[in-house]
Parts: C-alpha cells; sequence; structure tokens
C-alpha cells in the first residue's frame, strides 16, 4: 500500500495478520508534514527578509517580503490548505484505521492554519509595512483581507454552487478568526476586519436570495453564518462566549499562534 507524503509516494510491507499501526503512523506523519509547510507558506505574507547589517554596510538589516510574492502565497493557499486536501481524504486509508474522525482532523489542520493567517500581529505588521514602504512595494491588509475573502468565500460568486463540509468548516474557522479580531486587534484592524465582515454579509444575503441556491445544507449554512455575524457585529453581545461542536466547527474567537 502506499501513502502520499510531502510529494513523494511511501510504501508500506505489512503482512498478513498484523494491525495497521504503521499506516496509521505514517498517515499522521503525512498530517503534521501539510501543516507545517502550509505554516512555512503563511509566514511569507506580513513576512520581512532579514540580513545582518552593521556600520559601514550598505543596506538596510529588514526588507519587507516583495508585495508578488506575497500576493502567491495567498494564491496557494487558497488552492491547498483551503480547499478540501485529497490526500488526506482517503476512504481506502482512513477506514483502515480509524472508524471516525476524518472530518474533524481536517478541520483541525486547516483551522490552525487560517489561525496563523489571521494573527492581529501580521495584520498590524502589513498596517505599518504599507506605511514605510508604500503600495507599490507592501501588500496592503485591506487587499489581503479582500483575497481572502474572495478565496474562503469562492461558492458565493457561483450561483447555485453546493458548499460541502470540509468547505463549510473552512468558512467557520474565517468568522472564528474574524471575531478573534474584532476583540484582540487594533483600532486599525477593526475597522478594516468590521468593513469585511459586512461586505461578506451583503453576499450571503444575496446569495440566500437567488433562485440558484437550492441545497438545504448549503442554505443553512449561509444563513447560520449571517446569524454570526449579526451577533459578532452586536455590541451587546459578549465575544468568544460561544462555542459549538468540535468537529463542526464552533465559535470560540481567534486562534492558532505562530
Amino acid at each position: 500500500m502506499e501513502v502520499a507524503r510531502s510529494g513523494e509516494r511511501v510504501r508500506l510491507t505489512v503482512a498478513a495478520g498484523e494491525p495497521w499501526d504503521e499506516l496509521e503512523e505514517v498517515y499522521g506523519r503525512m498530517v503534521g508534514q501539510w501543516t507545517t509547510e502550509m505554516g512555512h507558506v503563511v509566514r511569507v505574507i506580513g513576512g520581512v527578509d532579514s540580513q545582518q547589517k552593521h556600520i559601514g554596510q550598505n543596506g538596510v538589516r529588514f526588507v519587507t517580503v516583495p508585495k508578488a510574492r506575497q500576493e502567491q502565497a495567498v494564491k496557494f493557499l487558497l488552492a491547498n490548505a483551503f480547499q478540501t486536501p485529497s490526500l488526506m481524504v482517503r476512504p481506502e486509508i482512513l477506514r483502515r484505521i480509524q472508524a471516525t474522525g476524518i472530518v474533524d482532523r481536517v478541520r483541525g489542520a486547516q483551522s490552525g492554519i487560517m489561525g496563523q493567517l489571521l494573527q492581529a500581529q501580521r495584520l498590524d505588521r502589513m498596517a505599518e509595512q504599507l506605511v514605510l514602504d508604500g503600495p507599490s512595494v507592501a501588500y496592503s491588509p485591506l487587499q489581503f483581507l479582500m483575497d481572502l475573502r474572495a478565496g474562503v468565500w469562492a461558492e458565493l460568486a457561483k450561483p447555485g454552487a453546493t458548499i460541502d463540509v470540509y468547505r463549510r468548516n473552512v468558512q467557520r474557522a474565517y468568522l472564528d478568526n474574524m471575531e478573534g479580531r474584532l476583540s484582540g486587534g487594533s483600532e486599525e484592524v477593526r475597522a478594516l476586519v468590521k468593513g469585511e465582515i459586512r461586505a461578506l454579509d451583503g453576499q450571503l444575503k444575496a446569495a440566500l436570495a437567488s433562485p440558484a441556491t437550492t441545497d438545504d445544507l448549503t442554505r443553512r449554512h449561509l444563513q447560520d453564518c449571517r446569524d454570526e455575524i449579526a451577533a459578532m457585529l452586536d455590541p451587546l453581545v459578549p465575544r468568544g462566549g460561544r462555542a459549538g461542536g468540535p468537529a463542526f466547527g464552533g465559535r470560540g474567537g481567534g486562534a492558532g499562534q505562530r
């Protein structure tokens, strides 16, 4: 049997009558490697290249990662981290090592990446880079948030698109972390986040009003997201106090630290 791991295939040698412990171990390492590699890409966004400099040497010590490279990193994450990772969802493997749990496993991995991506420190750093380097060099936090919203909620631009459970959990993780930025970010970040949440609410409203949106699970998910946004923006509702089932994404504010 073969398991894909970090771009390579690992062949397992098993004997009849033995348990599937080795397969489970390799599968777990593969998921861990995937998470580590996605984390490396996250660090490009709002990142800084550093080179030791001393007095008398030309150039500066800290240089903002070029805007184009940061934009490419976001596109990569949207295509690879926040779509359903097919290498993890392998029934021929999963049915040998666990009775249930793949939805929760994928949710946990993707939520961790989302938490790193939407750290308050990262957004504040991007805002400062914009001031110091200008829009031709820096990737503005507003553009980043707009690009992220467009990718995470891409189904809203496709009338009638069905949102499966893995994508629903990605979108819930997005809302969880955006809620965290309302209470755990700077005033600059809060203003940007509020604008993005309101823009998303408009998109959700339009999708629910569309006669093309007929899938019942998708409609309930979209309405639930609108309800959550209303609670997030209501000053009378305490933030961070709501929680849900672990397998399907609960409300608990931002998560994931670098």
